[in-house]
């Protein structure tokens, strides 16, 4: 992010950090790219602010007064002036109340502004760029330089092509790199691990009651149902197994324990699977938190035999323990579409031909 920053730039991160906590968390190599252009680095948590206002997740209009604060592009009452009135149209059909909760994220914005030092140190900083790789991101809650994890055996292509794209050097791959007809191999979206939530559902299994109707709305395949035999739960994190009940409903589901895993690198925190919960068994948590606790765990959870074919697929139970073929998308959070792709590849598998997937 900051390779682009010109001399005596202007950045803003939108982070849950303090200021002490900020050399910690930010790489070195993006803490020696700030002060080698003696930019003036800025923090703001802008979600902090919204939730506050009402507002949610929705930081747009929050960090839109934050650039016309510091860029000075124009004068800033000038600019909040207008802006206050743009919202007035946009929100204007949704209610007063909505306008004055943007209103009131807007006049929020600038106290939450923190000027950082960019002490002259950073410049001499020591960077292994083959480790960095470049490693920063939006997610607020990364820590230190392992600001995403590494995927073990990711295939040829998400190593040469789509890692160097993720990390805005598509533009240095030679053409060599692709392969001929620009083919792309499925599948490849489970090496991403964007990590873009705030927050992410955990799951109360003594409320559980194993319905599995969290992972058929999930739009992003990151809520799934898991079923082990005690053997193979012998082996799993002790979080895990803590978190496994045996399965109910009969039949071949009495050889098994049973899970509701979250992945939390690809939940995208839209709460749809809290929602829809009718024990309510899950609630929402901090991303950071949430990848301690369950990284290790749906690590172990996708390595488990696929039982789908022991399952009767035409349930709505049943269906979920079928292995979607559309998994972690780039489609918004809560995306309404998504999930009945997704079922489509649970109950027709490799018969399903797709027409037309834009």
């Amino acid at each position: 992010m900051t390779r682009y920053l010109k001399q005596n730039a202007v950045c803003v991160i939108n982070c849950s950090w303090d200021v002490k906590e900020l050399e910690q968390q930010l790489p070195a190599k993006m803490r020696r790219d700030l002060a080698e252009k003696k930019a003036k680095l800025f923090i703001i948590d802008a979600t902090k602010i919204a939730v506050k206002a009402g507002l949610g997740k929705r930081i747009n209009m929050i960090m839109q007064t934050v650039f016309f604060k510091l860029s000075a592009v124009m004068p800033y009452e000038e600019a909040v002036e207008m802006l206050k009135k743009s919202i007035k149209k946009m929100y204007g059909k949704k209610g007063d109340k909505v306008v004055k909760m943007n209103i009131d994220g807007v006049d929020a914005s600038i106290a939450g502004i923190v000027e950082c030092e960019v002490p002259a140190a950073w410049a001499s900083l020591a960077v292994d760029t083959e480790a960095s790789d470049a490693k920063t991101s939006t997610v607020a809650y990364a820590k230190g330089p392992r600001m995403f994890p590494e995927v073990q055996n990711a295939s040829q292509f998400a190593a040469q092509v789509q890692k160097p794209c993720n990390n805005l050097d598509g533009n240095s791959l030679p053409v060599s790199a692709f392969v001929p007809g620009g083919r792309v191999p499925c599948g490849t979206s489970q090496y991403e691990k964007r990590g873009i939530a705030i927050q992410v559902p955990k799951v109360g299994m003594d409320k559980c009651t194993q319905c599995n109707k969290c992972s058929l709305i999930c739009p992003h395949a990151a809520v799934r149902p898991f079923l082990m035999t005690s053997q193979e739960l012998g082996k799993a994190p002790a979080s895990f197994k803590e978190g496994s009940r045996s399965a109910i409903g009969g039949g071949v589901l009495d050889n098994y324990q049973y899970r509701i895993q979250v992945s939390p690198w690809d939940c995208t925190g839209c709460e749809l699977c809290v929602r829809i919960c009718p024990a309510d068994a899950l609630t929402l948590g901090p991303a950071e938190k949430a990848i301690q606790e369950e990284e290790a765990n749906w690590n172990f959870a996708v390595a488990l035999p696929d039982r789908g074919d022991e399952i009767d697929k035409t349930t709505v139970k049943g269906s979920q323990f079928q292995k979607p073929y559309l998994e972690f998308s780039g489609a918004c959070e809560g995306c309404g579409e998504t999930p009945h792709v997704k079922l489509m590849t649970q109950l027709f598998g490799d018969r399903l031909v797709i027409a037309n997937a834009t």
